[in-house]
């Protein structure tokens, strides 16, 4: 018995299917287009090569003729260099459309392959890791050795529960004893801990800095 899979697009909504594969359509056409500029191109440089292999040949003759003249010679020479020049010109200008074209297209193919992988997933939200990897072509780390690399800083948490904790207890000293001397001191006191836990971060906080090349060297001053 065979298991019907789920489409793989069906998260997408109507507009979104709809705009994907419209632009996945004009591309396929784009891939298959191919320009009249591109044949009248191609076709000039053909004519540009065969003008200068045709002066240069006819320059070769010249030299080699026995009963030639200077003033011949030279005009062939000037013609022979005109075309290769002519040449030389056109195939740079068609380098320089070339590449841009094949930028283009390697744009155009990098977004065919976004959309096609966006298709790909099934779930609605996507981590910013996996869409980093596919676009550097890399593996997505693992969610577990992340966790082990960065470990949850629980401080915070443990002084507010000890602040609540020592609160309740002061509260319960409190139903048993009246007079505002007793609530002046459950104040001292809290606020006496907490500025002992707020200067226990302050000392904490720049301790990973302590290990840097600055300040050994401003220790060995002191």
């Amino acid at each position: 018995m065979t298991e019907q899979k789920e489409p793989a697009e069906s998260w997408l909504t109507n507009w979104e299917s709809s705009t994907v594969d419209e632009w996945l359509r004009k591309q396929e056409d784009f891939d298959k287009l191919r320009t009249p500029d591109d044949e009248l191109n191609e076709q000039k440089l053909w004519c540009l090569f065969q003008s200068s292999a045709s002066n240069i040949a006819l320059m070769y003759k010249e030299c080699c003729n026995p009963e030639r003249h200077d003033q011949k010679a030279w005009s062939t020479f000037g013609a022979a260099a005109s075309a290769i020049t002519d040449l030389y010109r056109e195939a740079l200008d068609q380098t320089k459309k070339a590449r841009e074209s094949a930028m283009e297209r390697g744009s155009r193919n990098r977004t065919r392959d976004v959309l096609n992988w966006l298709k790909k997933k099934r779930r609605r939200h996507l981590k910013r890791e996996d869409l980093i990897a596919f676009l550097c072509d890399q593996q997505a780390p693992c969610r577990k050795e992340e966790r082990r690399e960065r470990p949850a800083d629980l401080t915070p948490f443990r002084d507010a529960l000890l602040l609540q904790r020592l609160s309740g207890a002061m509260s319960h000293m409190g139903v048993s004893q009246t007079g505002s001397g007793n609530d002046d001191f459950q104040r001292v006191l809290l606020e006496d801990l907490s500025r002992h836990i707020s200067d226990t971060k302050k000392r904490a906080a720049p301790s990973s800095g302590s290990d840097s090349p600055n300040s050994r060297k401003k220790a060995r001053f002191h």
